[in-house]
């Protein structure tokens, strides 16, 4: 069965992001959709081939759980105080954040080409 986790996400991003232009709020829109696809991944890779769900086990999944609130949490943050310092902050981890994706997609790329 092919993972369809990652369409769950892109799904909720522009969603979220749609629902902020609405409010001429795109980017925090962006940040709760971004927040609520990663719930949606991490609850997704927990069925089991009935598709049945229980709550996620492994580290990996927990911690793309732990994301997702976190970005719900910062992009409900930006709608209630949009010009305060958080945004910078917020900002500046979220750098941080894709910086991390990219550093571990190529590791993993790395790892794979070893295998082979």
């Amino acid at each position: 069965m092919k993972d369809s986790s990652g369409l769950l996400f892109v799904a909720a991003m522009f969603i979220g992001m749609g629902i902020g232009m609405m409010f001429n709020m795109a980017g925090a829109g962006t940040i709760v959709g971004m927040g609520v696809g990663f719930l949606f991944m991490a609850i997704y890779r927990t069925r089991d081939v009935k598709h049945k769900f229980t709550f996620p086990s492994d580290e990996g999944r927990i911690g793309i759980l732990v994301l997702g609130l976190i970005l719900i949490g910062a992009g409900i943050c930006m709608l209630a105080c949009p010009r305060s310092a958080y945004v910078y902050l917020g900002a500046i981890g979220i750098i941080g954040l894709g910086v991390f994706f990219l550093l571990l997609g190529l590791k993993r790329d790395e790892d794979k080409k070893q295998e082979s």
